[in-house]
């Protein structure tokens, strides 16, 4: 009797050390936190997601700091969006068998080929990057495949939905400016048809002739705020916007939800372009 109960409890740690939904997390590098979101709500509970450059930090110029360290250490796999930073440390993760996948989108750049590493603030690239989680996600663990598909389908139908109703609200403005003191929301501009408008050009302030024509456009427009992510928000975005007779607006780029941050651009897209 106690021989076969010592192989029924040996039998039954075995059904659970091999069940897919207890077997431990995969541990994966995700770029920004806005699709850290993305990667969270895809993955579930089969996929632990790191984030490389934290809310608040500036994706063009952040250094890793040491308590990265052990997090990174653990990864089997990171996704690449194209930042400086990942540039420097993924050759040295791949070298160690971490498996690195490119998330895919349309990319922006600027006028010296500089990528614009905002892509994230698009709902069609959103849309992409989440196929290449799905994907790398089931590359990682393919037990969990199905699972992957099943979250990707409710995400694509939450922005499919948010495509439809920016689509609605933005189009009658096709054409318009929007001013921001940093390029943070050129993908949405682009994806709607407005005209992108900032303060820095290629991460400085730019010259007197490029504010010269701002005001133009901005009085032209009736432009009435500016838009600034709170990394940006010092004592230079508030003397830009009193010399264009403008208001500041904090909209951040890098929220840790990535439909709240998109349905906050909407709002305050919608509030800037109707004057409200």
């Amino acid at each position: 009797m106690r021989r076969a109960l010592t192989l029924m409890a040996a039998l039954f740690w075995l059904v659970v050390l091999a069940s897919p939904g207890l077997s431990a997390p995969v541990t994966v590098i995700c770029p920004v936190e806005p699709l850290s979101h993305l990667a969270r709500l895809i993955g579930g509970d089969r996929i632990r997601v790191v984030t490389l450059i934290p809310r608040g930090a500036d994706p063009h110029s952040f250094e890793m700091r040491p308590s990265h360290a052990k997090a990174v250490s653990e990864a089997r796999g990171a996704l690449r969006l194209g930042l400086p930073l990942e540039d420097r440390l993924l050759p040295k993760m791949r070298q160690r068998g971490v498996r690195i996948f490119q998330l895919k989108f349309d990319p922006l750049y600027d006028g010296h080929r500089h990528l614009d590493p905002h892509a994230w603030t698009s709902v069609r690239n959103g849309m992409s990057m989440a196929r290449s989680m799905a994907e790398a996600f089931a590359e990682l663990d393919p037990a969990g495949a199905k699972a992957y598909r099943a979250s990707l389908s409710n995400v694509l139908s939450r922005m499919r939905d948010l495509d439809r109703r920016m689509g609605d609200d933005l189009s009658p403005f096709k054409g318009r400016g929007i001013l921001s003191y940093h390029p943070s929301w050129n993908y949405l501009c682009q994806e709607r048809g407005l005209v992108p408008l900032s303060v820095e050009v290629h991460g400085s302030e730019a010259g007197p002739r490029h504010i010269s024509r701002l005001k133009d456009r901005i009085s032209r427009e009736d432009i009435k705020v500016m838009f600034v992510e709170p990394s940006k928000a010092g004592k230079s975005a508030a003397s830009a916007a009193r010399a264009l007779g403008v208001s500041l607006v904090e909209l951040d780029p890098m929220g840790d939800d990535w439909f709240a941050m998109m349905e906050g651009a909407l709002a305050a897209f919608r509030s800037a372009l109707s004057g409200r």
